[in-house]
């Protein structure tokens, strides 16, 4: 079974995701093997316009900042390639499995309210924090911010947004990744469209908000928020193939 899903180059997470993620550990892992692999593959692509630059000297190592990082996906990528990362997640655990993955010790920051100095951003760091009420001691230090299917998932994108450009540097530029409308991504609408047959109450209740990465709705956002110079590229498509309708289901369904 082979399912397209066209992404625009965000998550919106629930009360309820923040409440599971942040005390199930089993999810997190279920996370990092069932969805992870389909979303880190719009990465590479979405970091694009910062990757195409030359590869950065060791003493001039970019700054980047991952909100709504989730099990480390983009920081991983941007580690590799020489960006020097702070990873930050609403989830203590998100941030904690991030953690592990990027060769960090206990020592790295975890409160959200970390205050990070200039040499401590320069860093490779987790911190959990709110994408909303990021640091305020994170002003202007930032090169670059990055959030994959994270920002269109919180409960004020436009308020996340607006902190990030706080914590950018003048000049810095951010990437931020969205689901497409639903003639987009057909593979969102099964479990949405059975429900509706038999109970179509239920699609109400449990439909999620979040923002549809169209051209316009994207760039009103960005543009709302202070950046300038926005462009919206894509749709990106990616195959989701898959062996059966159960592990459609298992994929789908965490």
């Amino acid at each position: 079974m082979k399912i397209p899903i066209k992404s625009n180059s965000n998550l919106q997470m629930t009360n309820n995701q923040q409440t599971v993620w942040g005390k199930d550990a089993t999810f997190i892992r279920d996370y990092e093997t069932r969805v992870e692999p389909f979303t880190a593959s719009f990465v590479e692509e979405l970091m694009h316009p910062f990757l195409s630059e030359a590869p950065p000297l060791p003493s001039e190592m970019p700054t980047l900042l991952d909100v709504g990082c989730g099990t480390g996906a983009v920081s991983l990528l941007a580690q590799q390639k020489g960006y020097r990362v702070t990873s930050t997640d609403v989830s203590p655990a998100m941030v904690s499995r991030c953690r592990e993955r990027r060769g960090h010790d206990s020592s790295s920051s975890s409160t959200p309210d970390a205050r990070l100095t200039n040499d401590e951003v320069s860093e490779r760091c987790c911190v959990v924090a709110d994408g909303e009420n990021l640091p305020p001691s994170w002003s202007d230090k930032f090169e670059h911010a990055v959030g994959n299917f994270s920002i269109i998932f919180f409960p004020d994108p436009l308020r996340g947004l607006k902190e990030i450009r706080r914590c950018l540097r003048p000049g810095g530029r951010v990437a931020v990744s969205a689901w497409g409308d639903s003639s987009e991504t057909p593979a969102f609408r099964i479990f949405p469209d059975a429900t509706a047959a038999v109970a179509p109450e239920q699609v109400a209740r449990s439909r999620p908000k979040r923002i549809v990465g169209g051209v316009s709705s994207l760039t009103t956002l960005m543009e709302e928020a202070g950046f300038g110079q926005v462009r919206v590229l894509g749709p990106v498509t990616r195959l989701l193939e898959v062996s059966s309708p159960a592990a459609y289901f298992d994929r789908m369904a965490l």
